[in-house]
């Protein structure tokens, strides 16, 4: 199995930079009962294959989904930002436009989208309120994507095989063959 990337992209496997990013609030499958820390996953997808992933547990304790959702999109923005510049140093032009990070928490896209809400977010810390200054400056398109389409689900939880496989295979993981 390998990272296959396409030289000659077809309209779907456009050379554009897209993420997708994910949560496990407080590790509700068990592996995690002692300190109920969420787990983050994102996947950067460039030319039809993972450019960029992670799936590590979050520092601090969610207190709910949302906020589990939006320190997960904080870090994959940064992610974003990092690869974006190192794309533009090296020419790739494609990745002016802002990135599209896909998230399948509505919650989370509104909280980042919107300033209003700051007596409910007051218990985080202001620097996961980055993802909301990427996205007003610009910077990230944050998306909503159904669930059963989030490409990061691969890194955030226990899947069942065929589900695995098939996102498996999106984030550009085939079978191949040397010639």
């Amino acid at each position: 199995m390998g990272l296959v990337f396409h030289s000659n992209p077809d309209e779907n496997l456009k050379f554009e930079m897209r993420g997708f990013v994910d949560a496990s609030y407080a590790d509700n499958y068990g592996n995690n009962l002692d300190n109920r820390r969420s787990t983050t996953g994102f996947v950067f997808m460039l030319g039809g294959a993972a450019i960029s992933w992670s799936s590590k547990r979050q520092a601090v304790v969610a207190c709910s989904t949302t906020e589990s959702e939006y320190i997960a999109a904080y870090t994959a923005t940064r992610e974003a930002i990092c690869l974006r510049r190192m794309l533009i140093e090296l020419g790739e032009t494609s990745v002016i436009a802002p990135v599209d990070l896909n998230e399948d928490n509505q919650a989370c896209i509104k909280l980042a989208k919107n300033p209003c809400s700051a007596q409910r977010t007051k218990s985080m810390d202001t620097k996961y309120h980055f993802l909301r200054q990427a996205v007003q400056e610009g910077k990230i398109n944050l998306k909503y994507v159904d669930t059963k389409e989030q490409l990061a689900d691969i890194f955030t939880k226990m899947l069942p095989f065929p589900q695995f496989r098939k996102l498996r295979t999106e984030i550009g993981r085939r079978h191949y063959q040397f010639e």
